[in-house]
């Protein structure tokens, strides 16, 4: 009985853990595509475990921390040559087909939110 009880509460940790990770879905994923920064460039879009680097030309011009919540991606600015503070942008993610489409739905730093056109990037 004391092993089934064991059993039983790793389970349940392993479940739990599973259920309640983040970012499972664009962790190590890289999208390319154009950004309006502010001028349209093309770069990428890199996500690793739980940042994301915008990188032009090769050279990243903005990290930001990522969490996904569902269908949703929330952003911090860590570092970076934009104007936006701390200030967390909520964005719809989609995938579609190897394509990433960023929808904004609540974000105060409108150069991030204007930055991400709405036919979306190409994964690598």
């Amino acid at each position: 009985m004391a092993t089934f009880v064991k059993l039983f509460c790793v389970a349940s940790i392993l479940i739990w853990q599973t259920s309640t990770t983040s970012n499972e879905t664009l962790t190590n994923t890289k999208w390319y595509g154009t950004f309006n920064v502010p001028d349209p460039m093309t770069g990428t879009l890199e996500f690793k475990k739980d940042t994301v680097l915008l990188s032009i030309d090769g050279e990243v011009v903005e990290s930001m921390t990522y969490k996904e919540k569902g269908d949703m991606l929330l952003l911090q600015k860590i570092g970076g040559q934009s104007s936006c503070n701390e200030e967390i942008g909520e964005y719809k993610f989609q995938l579609k087909q190897n394509i990433l489409v960023l929808t904004p739905m609540k974000d105060a730093c409108e150069i991030r939110k204007n930055a991400f056109l709405k036919e979306g990037y190409k994964k690598e």
